[in-house]
């Protein structure tokens, strides 16, 4: 259910950068070609952009960390269980021998 909430988040948030960067991008064009925004206001939104794009990475990469612990721990149990599964089998052919 929180998964779900921070990828609806998530989905939301990188909607919103894409749209605040394509207006930068216009307002961009807009003084190039001569008008708009002043150039601060400018770099000042493109440095928003870039700040929010680097925190969605480190926001993936955390989720990305969470995924990888879980499959760590699911492989050490696997493990696990495949270790007591060869000692059951050696008990048994080891009391079939005798």
């Amino acid at each position: 259910m929180a998964n779900k909430k921070i990828n609806v988040i998530n989905i939301i948030l990188l909607i919103f950068l894409i749209l605040f960067s394509l207006l930068v991008i216009y307002q961009l064009l807009r003084k190039i070609l001569g008008g708009s925004w002043t150039m601060e206001s400018i770099l000042i939104s493109m440095n928003i952009v870039i700040i929010t794009s680097i925190l969605m990475i480190a926001g993936f990469l955390i989720n990305l960390a969470r995924s990888t612990g879980k499959i760590e721990s699911n492989f050490e149990n696997v493990r696990d269980s495949l270790v007591h599964l060869a000692q059951d089998f050696k008990e048994h052919i080891s009391k079939k021998k005798h």
